[in-house]
């Protein structure tokens, strides 16, 4: 389990949010409370309670190199595990054409950047499934297009929580 009192990062974390409120709409749960009361959301204290009442926490980024992601895995106490999703750089460019924070960043809509960053990706990844490998997992976009039934199965087992019925 994951502690949920926030460390430093979890601080620039919500420094960050705080400028853009989207970050937190994603969660249903929490984003119910912030409609009533919005600046109860980067009340540090809340959050530490609030996250306690949930089991498991779970946290999506978007362009963060792999290798980055390593500091993580390496802190056994944290029990995280790291699921890096690839995809088809071309698909990946027509995504962030549609993004507000992408177009004309070099380093989001260049493809010799995406290129690079997947190549350092794809050498993390190699290292990281040598040195975790329970608690770390690539998975391809299309694969999940697919099949997305028998992949959505395997990533439950990955993280340990048994797939419902309703999902």
């Amino acid at each position: 389990m994951i502690p949920t009192k926030f460390s430093n990062f979890g601080f620039r974390y919500i420094e960050y949010a705080t400028t853009r409120n989207n970050l937190l709409r994603h969660n249903k749960l929490l984003w119910a409370h912030c409609e009533a009361d919005h600046d109860i959301c980067w009340d540090r204290e809340f959050l530490n309670q609030f996250c306690r009442l949930f089991p498991f926490q779970s946290v999506k980024t978007v362009r963060l190199r792999l290798n980055l992601a390593e500091a993580l895995l390496e802190l056994k106490s944290l029990n995280v595990k790291v699921i890096l999703l690839i995809r088809d750089p071309r698909g990946t460019l027509q995504s962030r054409k549609h993004r507000d924070w992408c177009p004309g960043e070099p380093d989001c809509d260049q493809p010799n950047y995406l290129c690079s960053d997947m190549v350092s990706d794809y050498s993390a990844a190699i290292r990281l499934k040598e040195l975790y490998p329970s608690r770390f997992r690539a998975l391809r976009y299309e694969d999940i297009c697919l099949n997305p039934y028998e992949i959505a199965e395997e990533v439950f087992n990955f993280i340990g929580i048994t797939l419902h019925p309703q999902v």
